[in-house]
């Protein structure tokens, strides 16, 4: 019947896919490159040795930083290749002077990040500080190609001069992202010559290299790289002094500044290569297929050719069997708004590290986002007005694009938060439109049971996020970038539902919708009333209406016991995971138990309410058994419950809480139309906007009361796995703090010691003969028959010589181990302890160090943090019980079965006199 509008949607379709695919495979790769101005600054810190030309000797143990600064030169680069020019300062932090300088430049191609030969590349010259344009670069330089694969890359070494293999070597997360670890083994390279020495040689200066880069694959950005360096003075085989020698790490700071800027280019190219390919992808197939099937069964409709999209209106009360259709679409779009909504929570903990969020900024952001809601609850009160459909068909749209194709893309706080407020606005409106409309499609008797289905919608969409969560997330989550993974899922189910909504949703019309109707039987009655309705009049002054004691003081009793089922649905996984120690996958698991006795609950209980005709008795029911389980859920925090034992406890307490909670919303809908029954989305919307100002009001507290879960979430799991992983030599250093400090104070002496243990060897041998070495003012005025003897005393020939040549090339370092001989002796009997202490990787100390304390204090204060949060709810829960009062309704089955049958014999005598009124025609 929409010939022209198919012919419309298929062009439509087809031109979406079109784009789709340009933009994955031809846009994505001309905007995803390496950039021509880039400037960045990356520094590493650590300890060495070199010779200080400036005090004439050798300098050990001190503090190195090393500033690589990096910065296009733009002018010089092209469209396909870039220009960057690199300068590096090794400075003596210790003695605050410089150990050397290099610049050089290369050129690299935009995409691979492979070093092309233009634009005069150079690097400048170790010994004269001269730029070299003769050094040929191959391989890849400032950066590893997007996509970047586990295997075997030639990196350009500006040490070296030349590409050296960094071979794969495992992964490794940094600041939450996934990384390949590269290594990367500098061959000895000679590069200068030196004066012959005392012995008459003439040794060659020898750089070599160990570098570790964490490479994010996705970038192709280094995040964190090691370097090992050294620069050794060789004649014929035998090394005669190492200078200089640093070991370097990149600082904290230094990484941080690095995964700021490689969270903007993920961003970039989820964008380009994911987000928009497939909102093209997914309209265009959806255009396509709705085109294809006007034009096969369509007709010409010119006059109204797209008003089935928003004209959904009945003018006749629908029957049993299209009734039940309508509340099914309008429950399942509750479940699917819901699901979008609570999806986070199963990724909480991998969402905070990932979008370096802290737990105090996370909850402002669910407090904010529930107040953005509370406002878009009250915009849904033009539902009245604009109708209910509309407002839950488009909702779903926008909602499922949001959580499908834009949250995925947040690199950061602020891009989360926005988009997350965004996503609020929207569910805060179409989630008021959900209850009008099953209030508009189920009487009052009856009520409870559909709004036992819709109560379910909550319940049943946080089920949903904790189901897909346990059957998705793997026991180990190696990247913590896995939670786009579940809101991905989350929105394709959301814009698969709106297209159900859009076909088959319908509401009724305005003056159908707006009477009270208590029986089914009630129907051909209001059909009849709905013929001379004044529906204007009734919708005038409509908040002056409804902000009445009733209305306002129970939805603010009902958001006060609600507070632990959002407690649950917003840090339940956080709760379960720091205060338990649960893994992401079974802290899932307990909730998925805690919602589907929810689900039981409120349907269950909706039907029994029905049933007898009363809602205030399960509400007290369901009151103090939330009351008294939150209190037993709330006391095993410090204890050591299994697994089953809270399944249980969370089991009940959802049971009560549904129990509670169906039956109150059905007699809150009955208490508006009690008032004005044209005036229920307005009602709704009231509520709405109570609860979310009560959870943002409530969620502000939470930093205040709890304030474990930072340290907990951020650093708990390192700090466990350091501690579990070194335990012994954690023991070993906490036992013996004496040793520890004398190995920390004699560190130089210690690794010295290790270094030249043959040549002390040989000493301690010889005393006699070295103290006559020693006596001559400088080794050529020993004679030569002595020199024989030590070459003799130290192993004979090459061997001999070689030794003889290391002490002479480091004599202030092995004077400085036989200065405090005495004190190393003391630590011998502890040298396997030491040693293995020795491989305990430099950052976990300074780790522990740093959090170690934060994390324990952290873990024995959760306890008790989150019991006095509980023990809120509880009050809640009371304050509920107190409200019940207020809400129509009778407390005896016999009364209500009384007025239903009062009711009856009134709609049987109106609908007889409107039957019998004669009926007026216009001529």
């Amino acid at each position: 019947m929409r010939r022209v509008s198919g012919f419309i949607l298929t062009i439509l379709g087809a031109f979406l896919l079109v784009v789709a695919v340009l933009l994955r495979v031809w846009v994505a790769p001309s905007v995803i490159q390496f950039p021509l101005d880039e400037y960045r600054i990356v520094q590493l810190a650590g300890t060495g040795s070199y010779f200080s030309p400036a005090k004439e000797k050798e300098l050990v143990g001190v503090s190195v930083l090393v500033t690589e600064t990096t910065k296009g030169a733009d002018v010089a680069g092209s469209g396909g290749a870039a220009v960057w020019d690199g300068f590096v300062a090794v400075q003596d932090t210790t003695n605050r002077s410089a150990i050397a300088y290099v610049a050089f430049r290369e050129a690299l191609n935009r995409r691979t990040g492979e070093l092309v030969d233009c634009c005069r590349t150079y690097v400048t010259n170790p010994v004269n500080g001269k730029p070299k344009y003769s050094v040929r670069m191959t391989g890849i330089g400032f950066v590893w190609p997007f996509g970047a694969q586990r295997q075997t890359y030639l990196v350009f070494d500006v040490g070296a001069g030349r590409a050296e293999p960094a071979r794969y070597a495992g992964t490794a997360r940094i600041a939450g992202i996934l990384t390949y670890r590269y290594v990367e083994r500098v061959a000895p390279t000679r590069f200068g010559t030196e004066p012959r020495n005392s012995f008459g040689q003439s040794p060659g200066e020898y750089y070599s290299a160990a570098n570790t880069y964490f490479v994010d694959p996705e970038t192709g950005m280094p995040l964190k790289i090691t370097e090992n360096q050294e620069v050794t003075l060789a004649s014929g085989g035998v090394t005669q002094l190492v200078s200089p020698d640093l070991s370097l790490t990149e600082t904290a700071r230094s990484v941080r500044a690095g995964v700021s800027s490689d969270d903007g280019v993920r961003g970039a190219i989820a964008l380009y290569e994911s987000t928009l390919p497939l909102i093209g992808l997914t309209l265009g197939l959806v255009f396509l297929a709705i085109g294809i099937l006007l034009v096969q069964f369509g007709g010409e409709a010119p006059k109204s050719e797209f008003a089935w999209v928003w004209r959904r209106e009945l003018n006749h009360y629908p029957s049993n069997g299209r009734r039940v259709l309508y509340l099914t679409i309008t429950v399942l779009a509750t479940i699917t708004l819901y699901y979008e909504l609570y999806v986070g929570g199963s990724v909480s903990t991998l969402l905070l590290v990932n979008v370096h969020i802290s737990f105090t900024f996370f909850v402002v952001i669910l407090a904010v986002g529930n107040l953005v809601g509370a406002f878009g609850s009250l915009f849904a009160g033009l539902a009245d007005r604009l109708g209910r459909a509309n407002l839950l068909v488009f909702g779903l749209l926008i909602s499922g694009i949001m959580v499908a194709y834009v949250l995925p893309t947040a690199t950061n706080k602020w891009s989360f938060s926005i988009d997350f407020f965004v996503l609020g606005a929207v569910e805060g409106i179409t989630l008021v439109a959900t209850p009008a409309l099953i209030r508009d499609y189920s009487p009052q008797v009856g009520r409870a049971t559909a709004m036992g289905f819709w109560t379910a919608g909550p319940v049943l969409g946080s089920l949903i996020v904790t189901a897909v969560a346990t059957n998705t997330i793997p026991a180990f989550v190696p990247d913590p970038r896995f939670w786009t993974h579940e809101y991905r899922i989350c929105g394709i189910v959301g814009l698969v539902v709106f297209l159900i909504t859009l076909a088959g949703l319908r509401e009724l019309s305005p003056k159908l919708r707006d009477q009270l109707m208590v029986t089914m039987r009630d129907r051909a009655l209001v059909e009849a009333r709905a013929r001379g309705l004044d529906v204007d009049s009734m919708l005038q002054h409509p908040f002056r209406q409804l902000l009445k004691p009733d209305i306002v003081v129970a939805s603010i009793g009902v958001s006060a016991m609600l507070l632990v089922y959002y407690t649950s649905v917003g840090f339940g996984l956080i709760y379960l995971s720091t205060v338990f120690e649960f893994s992401t996958k079974n802290a899932n698991g307990l909730l998925n138990w805690e919602w589907g006795f929810n689900v039981i609950g409120v349907i269950l209980i909706g039907m029994i309410a029905d049933l007898v005709r009363v809602r205030k008795p399960f509400m007290v029911i369901g009151g103090i058994g939330t009351a008294l389980m939150t209190v037993v859920y709330l006391e095993q925090a410090g204890r050591h419950p299994g697994y089953y034992t809270l399944a249980v406890i969370l089991a009940l307490l959802s049971l009560f809480l549904g129990m509670a909670y169906t039956p109150w919303l059905a007699s809150f809908t009955e208490t508006v139309e009690a008032r004005n029954p044209a005036l229920i989305a307005t009602g709704l919307a009231i509520w709405g906007w109570i609860i979310r100002v009560v959870i943002f009001a409530a969620f502000l507290v939470v930093p205040f009361v709890i304030t474990s879960v930072t340290p907990l979430v951020d650093y708990g799991p390192t700090v466990q796995a350091y501690a579990t992983t070194y335990k012994s030599e954690i023991a070993f250093a906490q036992s013996h703090p004496a040793v520890v400090a004398t190995v920390s104070k004699y560190k130089t002496q210690v690794l010295n010691a290790q270094t030249f243990a043959p040549e002390l060897a040989v000493i301690q041998a010889h005393q006699a003969l070295f103290a006559k070495l020693i006596a001559y003012p400088s080794p050529a005025a020993i004679p030569p028959k002595l020199i024989d003897q030590a070459i003799a005393a130290a192993g004979g020939g090459a061997k001999g010589l070689a030794i003889l040549t290391t002490i002479d090339g480091n004599r202030a370092a092995i004077e400085g181990v036989i200065s405090v001989a005495p004190v190393l002796e003391k630590l011998k009997p502890y040298s396997a302890q030491l040693t293995a202490l020795s491989k305990v990787p430099p950052q976990v100390f300074p780790y522990l160090q740093a959090h170690g304390a934060a994390v324990q204090k952290a873990a024995a204060d959760a306890p008790g943090q989150w019991k006095d949060w509980y023990w809120l709810c509880f009050g809640g829960a009371v304050f509920f019980l107190l409200t019940i009062p207020l809400l129509r309704g009778r407390w005896s089955p016999v009364a209500a079965r009384r007025d239903e049958e009062e009711h009856e014999a009134i709609t049987r005598a109106e609908l007889a006199e409107l039957e019998a009124a004669p009926s007026h025609t216009s001529p």
